[in-house]
Parts: C-alpha cells; structure tokens; sequence
C-alpha cells in the first residue's frame, strides 16, 4: 500500500527534476547562440553552418595556391642549381 502512495511522489519528483534539466539545457543553449551571435555574427545555426561551409571553401582555396606557389618555387630553385 505504502508503494502506490509513494509513486505519484516520485513521479512528480522525477518530473520537476526533467523541467529543471530542461531549463538548465534551453539557457545554456541560449547562452552558446548569444556568444556565436556576439563572436560570428551568426543567429541561427543555418547561418553558422553556411559560415563554416564558406571557411571551408576559402580554405580549400589557400591551400591550393599555397601548393601551386609552392611547386613554382621549387621549379624555380631547381632551375637555378
């Protein structure tokens, strides 16, 4: 008898424990937006997304001329030994 009148107790315990977790995740996550916001200018995470995806690219980039200029280079150092 004492267990059925227990179980609404911990029901309800165990359902303000998930609202305080609740709320514990939604400011953190509001807490991470507002720093990507301040540091990216981004406000969505569609925006973040694009940003990384255009870093990426630019990357890319750098990293293909860097390799070219550096093939230039050693052609012309070879040429002149």
């Amino acid at each position: 008898m004492n267990n059925i009148t227990e179980k609404p107790f911990r029901l309800k315990s165990k359902i303000d424990q998930m609202k305080q977790d609740r709320d514990k995740a939604k400011g953190a996550l509001e807490q991470v937006m507002q720093q990507i916001k301040t540091d990216f200018g981004c406000s969505s995470l569609n925006e973040v997304e694009d940003e990384i995806n255009k870093t990426r690219r630019k990357m890319k980039k750098t990293k293909e001329k860097i390799v070219k200029e550096t093939e230039q280079l050693e052609k012309e150092i070879e040429e002149h030994e």
